[in-house]
């Protein structure tokens, strides 16, 4: 699925709302952005972390931060 970058939000917006937020940042410099087909329709997302120690989603669009799980 492509992803419209003229939609959504900066790699450096992205960084600055995850350091903004209150939640655990995740201790690593990997970020995918990814465009997730389903079970159900979602914003694009720039993930940030690793399976060792956890991921959060910054959504491209809103810019809401929120914890993988």
């Amino acid at each position: 699925v492509v992803i419209d970058v003229d939609k959504i939000i900066s790699l450096d917006s992205a960084i600055t709302r995850l350091k903004e937020s209150n939640i655990v940042k995740p201790n690593s410099k990997m970020v995918t952005l990814r465009n997730p087909l389903g079970p159900k329709v979602t914003n694009p997302g720039y993930v940030f972390g690793q399976r060792s120690t956890g991921y959060v989603k910054v959504d491209a669009i809103t810019g809401e931060v929120s914890p993988i799980k």
